[in-house]
């Protein structure tokens, strides 16, 4: 994935911000938190570039296993028993949602491994073969593509209804 992280995770922090009984304010800080989770697991990308020199594919750490997400998602439900159910709940909740999601549209045609720690093969809906150069033609030439597309147009239908309909 490479345009759709951030549209998918405003739709789906709005999906469930619709669902709950939740002010304005509490929404937008709501909304942030699930837009961070959607690129959250992203960021080892600055380790990628600064550090690690290209050894290993990003997909191969931390941040990339669902097992983190998992435990964070299952954290956040554990916090609306112990703490009110203000903005830091549903922002928690949201974040690690969103970042567990991000890991399912990658592994929409690239390597994720979730079955680590048991199991560290990379495993991935569609298998892309690289055929062109640079690398990345290989991922926007595919047909693949066409769903990061089509989440892209949902999100903008969707800022276009929210404008609209106020």
């Amino acid at each position: 994935m490479f345009i759709a992280h951030l549209p998918a995770g405003y739709l789906i922090t709005k999906f469930v911000c619709r669902h709950l009984c939740l002010t304005e304010e509490v929404k937008q800080k709501v909304m942030t938190s699930g837009l961070l989770g959607a690129i959250a697991p992203d960021l080892d990308l600055l380790y990628l570039y600064f550090i690690d020199n290209f050894r290993d594919h990003h997909h191969s750490y931390w941040s990339h296993y669902p097992i983190v997400w998992l435990l964070l998602l299952f954290m956040s439900l554990g916090l609306f028993r112990v703490f009110d159910k203000g903005y830091l709940t549903y922002g928690f909740f949201a974040f690690s949602l969103n970042g567990f999601f991000h890991l399912v549209l990658d592994s929409m045609a690239g390597e994720i491994r979730w079955l680590v720690p048991f199991d560290s093969n990379g495993y991935s809906l569609i298998a892309l073969k690289s055929v062109y150069a640079p690398w990345v033609l290989n991922f926007l030439l595919h047909w693949s593509f066409l769903v990061e597309l089509l989440i892209l147009l949902l999100f903008c239908h969707s800022l276009y209804r929210s404008r609209v309909v106020r």
